[in-house]
């Protein structure tokens, strides 16, 4: 921003009793027009007007600076301190930051974001899936999409600032993300381990850490149970648990950022859900409960946003420490090392399967926001429809045959 006299700007209204100034703080690089903004002010003495002129530059500094930079990485990282400012969870934003720092600046990052096309947009997303980071191999589609969605963004928001004329990465194909398929426990490996928890549910707990591994062991009951997230599970409050009604509310998840872990009022999905639970798990929170009574004060058992799995203190479980505990008992159970407290849930969605569930009514207990996504996930489990085809093929045939 140039340097502004203010002495020679500052006019003084005499008719409206104002101080007033339209100051000359550079060219806005879209519309190549001067960037002139009006302010007045009421003050007693030129003095006064002069420092309230002063704040107020200082104050639009930053915007004005907005239009000076033309690096597209110097206005994404601004993006990015938005998110940051608007609360916006810590794992996106250390998920944009990364993709900042690896994937776009080193290649596009010195561009002006008005100089870039499509075209430009799409060559980089096959660097990268060839290539990858500067030091390393090509990277996952999966990555390359959320690249993509920070990058969508992104754009928005220079549009919205007047940084950027238009938005490339409308007109940009998507790429397409991994195709993964869920890994769930066997039927032996699933008895097992029901059977670990449910011995470590008995077990008396005196220490704080005793404490914490029993709520951990009951978080891993309930994900296996009725399908959620870790991050769910440890912000859910006893209020969420609607056990007369036999439903469980979800509409929160435990976010940790730096040394700290908080609810957030949002879920992965984005939305709340009620998931109908079974008169078993409704008797098994009903138990933990009574338990939770040798360590939590009367008025932490009362209140209903007390959290059904909590440390020693009453407060929340971190999801990377449920998660820690959960894989120490996997590896003293013997199961595969490549299984997480996530495949808990990939277990339950994979029983309903099984049992002939809808896909769309698992999509929504799950909180998957496409159904599509649940189809990536878990179609090669669906039960037998190779052979459902087949046996559909047979039918039709036979029903030709008739006609003949």
């Amino acid at each position: 921003m140039p340097a502004v006299d203010l002495r020679k700007e500052l006019k003084f209204d005499a008719k409206r009793g104002v101080w007033w100034m339209r100051p000359y703080l550079g060219t806005n690089a879209v519309t190549r027009k001067p960037i002139k903004p009006y302010h007045s002010w009421h003050a007693e003495s030129e003095e006064e007007a002069l420092a309230l002129a002063q704040a107020w530059l200082n104050t639009i500094a930053a915007a004005a600076d907005m239009h000076v930079s033309q690096r597209l990485d110097q206005l994404l990282s601004r993006y990015i301190d938005t998110l940051v400012a608007a609360r916006v969870s810590p794992n996106t934003v250390k998920t944009y930051r990364s993709a900042l720092r690896r994937y776009v600046a080193p290649y596009i990052g010195a561009k002006d974001p008005n100089a870039l096309r499509p075209f430009d947009i799409e060559g980089l997303y096959n660097v990268l899936l060839l290539h990858g980071a500067l030091h390393g191999g090509g990277i996952s589609p999966s990555t390359v999409l959320k690249t993509h969605w920070f990058l969508r963004g992104g754009w928005k928001w220079l549009c919205t600032q007047g940084a950027a004329a238009s938005n490339p990465i409308l007109s940009v194909k998507k790429p397409s993300p991994d195709i993964v398929e869920a890994v769930a426990y066997t039927e032996a490996e699933y008895a097992k381990l029901q059977k670990a928890i449910m011995e470590a549910l008995r077990q008396p707990a005196e220490t704080p850490e005793a404490i914490f591994r029993k709520n951990a062991m009951f978080a891993a009951h309930i994900s296996l149970n009725d399908g959620e997230r870790c991050g769910e599970v440890c912000a859910n409050w006893r209020a969420d648990a609607q056990l007369a009604r036999r439903n469980m509310h979800v509409s929160a998840n435990a976010i940790e950022d730096g040394g700290r872990c908080y609810r957030r009022e949002k879920t992965k999905g984005k939305k709340f859900r009620n998931l109908s639970i079974d008169e078993g798990l409704c008797a098994d929170i009903a138990a933990h409960y009574e338990w939770q009574r040798t360590y939590l004060t009367p008025a932490q058992q009362r209140n209903p946003h007390t959290f059904i799995c909590t440390t020693a203190d009453g407060g929340i479980m971190r999801p990377s420490d449920v998660s820690e505990a959960f894989a120490d008992m996997r590896d003293r159970l013997g199961l595969p090392r490549g299984t997480s407290f996530h495949t808990l849930r990939h277990t339950h969605a994979t029983w309903l399967l099984m049992d002939g569930v809808d896909m769309r009514a698992i999509q929504e207990r799950l909180g998957h926001y496409d159904v599509s996504l649940t189809l990536r996930t878990y179609s090669h489990i669906m039960p037998g429809r190779d052979q459902a085809a087949a046996a559909s093929t047979a039918r039709r045939r036979a029903v030709m045959e008739d006609y003949q």
